[in-house]
């Protein structure tokens, strides 16, 4: 049996914002990136260069929008609406300090947002579909998500991993 091909895809989070620098859950808010958050998507074009990727998708925000811009890939991209960060309801805009003030025991995993999107409506597959319709090759996805829980530091997040596609 003939081992499966499976397609490469890279993630990218968006640039800096000015919510991402104060903690703020950043959801449907349509925040541009910060000078910082623009030289950072520079960069990840460097960090790509040479590449060359069967399909491109963004999210419709303008942070995920103008980090493949500036990685120079918003000529190839598609806009894909199921990209779109986490709706985070009445948590929207706010510090998780803030939201644990009020319910100390609050995990978005867990509990996901009033008014806002549950954990069961946000799936992995919802993020990654894309990906399985478009065949094989090389997906660059620029996502607009806060990246808090896998990026602590907040810096670029950028993500190589291969699913099956079918």
């Amino acid at each position: 049996m003939a081992a499966e091909i499976l397609p490469v895809i890279y993630l990218a989070r968006h640039g800096e914002t000015a919510w991402s620098v104060t903690g703020q859950h950043t959801g449907l808010t349509d925040l541009p990136l910060t000078g910082r958050g623009e030289l950072n998507a520079k960069r990840l074009g460097k960090r790509l260069a040479g590449l060359v990727f069967a399909k491109v998708f963004t999210s419709p925000l303008q942070r995920a929008v103008r980090t493949c811009e500036l990685a120079g890939f918003g000529a190839a991209a598609e806009v894909d609406p199921d990209l779109v960060e986490w709706n985070y309801g009445d948590y929207e805009g706010l510090r998780t300090v803030e939201i644990h003030a009020k319910r100390p025991d609050w995990q978005l995993f867990r509990d996901g947002c009033p008014n806002g999107e549950s954990v069961l409506a946000r799936s992995a597959m919802k993020m990654i579909y894309p990906a399985r319709r478009c065949g094989f090759g090389m997906i660059l996805g620029t996502l607009a998500t806060d990246g808090r829980q896998k990026c602590k530091n907040r810096r670029y997040l950028s993500i190589r991993f291969s699913v099956p596609c079918s």
